[in-house]
């Protein structure tokens, strides 16, 4: 551990030692003792600054793997942010399923892809610890409109009746199921989408069949895509 961790951690030690010998004289005490709630905030500062530095320190071992999700970059080729991701100091990727990144469909059908996926990531000394579909998720029970053309593939929008979107969007995630199987992985991130976002502040009032009405129509949805995900454990 460096000397300026070192520092930061006998800063911390000297703002808890101003924390408990704090008192007051006064017999009424005031609502808020300024001193103590700076020396509060000062004190967390401290703690998170301490975090930053090990993070940063090259000799302090991570307790599990250090993940990056590849949404936020599916605008590069998967080869080039691989690249990236090891120099940034990641030790495997969770695949965004758009972009190059992941193609489910793909995926699911071809032995091919899925060997030459994990033969670039390897190439890279990466593992893959996730793949996620947020974009399609989000489709199977949200209200469809002209916000969800800008994020779904065009298969999935198709004609964009809102209806034939989320059944679209449905069979996509049964088809995730099956690409995570092929491609070893355990865990499959996303959105579900909900009928009844919009009405998370109740003004107008909303009625409780209402609300009820948009927990059915998710269970409805998205039980028959669990058990897709189940048989592909």
């Amino acid at each position: 551990m460096g000397k300026s961790t070192e520092g930061l951690k006998a800063n911390a030690m000297t703002i808890v030692a101003g924390l408990r010998s704090t008192g007051h004289k006064s017999k009424t005490k005031p609502i808020i003792d300024l001193r103590f709630d700076l020396r509060l905030v000062m004190f967390f500062f401290v703690i998170y600054a301490i975090q930053c530095g090990l993070y940063l320190d090259r000799s302090f071992d991570m307790g599990r793997p250090c993940t990056l999700f590849t949404g936020q970059w599916a605008d590069l080729p998967l080869s080039v942010l691989a690249e990236k991701a090891v120099e940034f100091g990641y030790d495997g990727l969770e695949l965004a399923c758009w972009g190059d990144h992941l193609d489910v469909g793909k995926a699911a059908s071809s032995d091919k892809y899925v060997r030459e996926h994990k033969a670039l990531l390897e190439q890279h000394g990466l593992k893959l610890f996730a793949i996620s579909n947020h974009l399609v998720g989000q489709a199977v029970c949200d209200n469809i409109d002209e916000r969800n053309q800008a994020i779904l593939p065009p298969k999935v929008w198709g004609n964009g009746k809102p209806e034939q979107v989320r059944q679209r969007a449905a069979k996509e995630m049964m088809v995730t199921a099956e690409a995570a199987k092929a491609l070893g992985v355990k865990v499959v991130n996303g959105f579900t989408g909900s009928s009844i976002w919009h009405l998370l502040y109740p003004f107008p009032p909303v009625s409780e069949s209402r609300i009820d009405a948009g927990f059915q129509d998710f269970a409805d949805r998205w039980n028959p895509i669990l058990d897709v995900f189940k048989k592909n454990r």
